[in-house]
């Protein structure tokens, strides 16, 4: 697994659709999808 400082075998990130926010709170909401995303593929802790 990967860590901070070592490499490591991650599976793919699933799709982040292309932003079409037209608030601070929808930027907020599409930035947070895509941490939630990240995080379920085990590319961020």
């Amino acid at each position: 697994m990967a860590t901070t400082t070592t490499a490591g075998t991650v599976k793919k990130a699933a799709t982040q659709a292309n932003s079409t926010a037209t608030d601070v709170a929808g930027v907020v909401a599409d930035l947070n999808a895509l941490l939630a995303k990240l995080k379920a593929s085990g590319q961020m802790a």
